[in-house]
């Protein structure tokens, strides 16, 4: 697997794999957005040039906030949600970016362990921040304080 800087060829293929998902998905037209914003935009690429992964994070003021990422069901568990987050983690600590923020949905039990064992930390919810298709759905906003080292 191939972890590189995303394309503008990538943007349909992101928008696939995040329909596959089953969240309501990023179209391509919100990837290119991102692109042409000069967001952190990484694509995970398996060896016969399947998009297996991308992440997403926009540099904010003094943050970056991660706007998405995602990893092919069958290449979860995997350490490749993992290696994107470290990736991005690496390059806003040499951004000299202080801290990083991002919203994951209160069930997602997975990313929220990923996060923390990451070094992230829970600083509140954002009550039905999340629309589903039975609702709404609580965010847990969390942080990571960059250089510690």
């Amino acid at each position: 697997m191939i972890l590189r800087a995303m394309v503008e060829g990538d943007a349909k293929k992101a928008a696939a794999l995040d329909l596959a998902m089953g969240t309501p998905p990023w179209s391509s037209g919100m990837f290119l957005e991102e692109l042409r914003l000069g967001s952190h935009c990484r694509v995970l690429v398996g060896p016969q040039g399947d998009l297996a992964g991308f992440l997403v994070a926009r540099p904010q003021f003094d943050e970056w906030h991660i706007m998405t990422l995602g990893v092919a069901r069958t290449l979860r568990r995997q350490g490749w949600g993992r290696r994107l987050v470290e990736n991005l983690l690496e390059e806003a600590d040499q951004a000299g970016c202080p801290k990083l923020l991002l919203e994951v949905r209160r069930s997602n039990v997975g990313a929220q362990a990923l996060y923390r064992a990451l070094g992230f930390t829970l600083l509140h919810t954002r009550r039905n921040y999340y629309a589903t298709r039975q609702g709404r759905e609580d965010a847990l906003v969390m942080t990571y304080c960059c250089g510690r080292g």
